[in-house]
């Protein structure tokens, strides 16, 4: 069964109240949306941290995420869940994932390959 997607967008209001935010927080509080929390039988599996490219796969430069990974690893550590970053072409035919840092391990997979990969997930 296929979930139903709630809101069809997301909401930019908070984003950029919190990095704007009239004055109201310091530089100190950084924000960063991570954008899916795999959930198997109703507990969290993996962090996964997504992005689409119009570059071949194979010629992402990770660097756009580096942030984002050393943020994962933080929350992998702290929780003992798996961070990935995932990057897709614009047709969700291929998958790049990156699998923990220093995220120089990773895999171009098919999207059936990829969903494959996701359902291993499930304890």
């Amino acid at each position: 069964m296929v979930s139903e997607e709630i809101t069809g967008n997301r909401d930019l209001k908070y984003s950029l109240w919190h990095r704007v935010s009239s004055g109201h927080l310091s530089d100190r509080c950084k924000a960063i949306n991570i954008d899916f929390l795999e959930i198997r039988d109703g507990k969290p599996v993996a962090f996964i941290e997504i992005a689409e490219t119009k570059l071949p796969l194979e010629a992402y430069p990770f660097r756009y995420k580096y942030y984002h990974a050393k943020i994962l690893s933080t929350l992998k550590k702290m929780s003992g869940i798996p961070g990935y970053i995932v990057i897709h072409n614009d047709d969700l035919k291929r998958f790049k994932v990156y699998f923990s840092l220093p995220y120089d391990n990773s895999i171009i997979m098919s999207d059936i390959e990829y969903a494959r990969w996701l359902e291993s997930m499930i304890p």
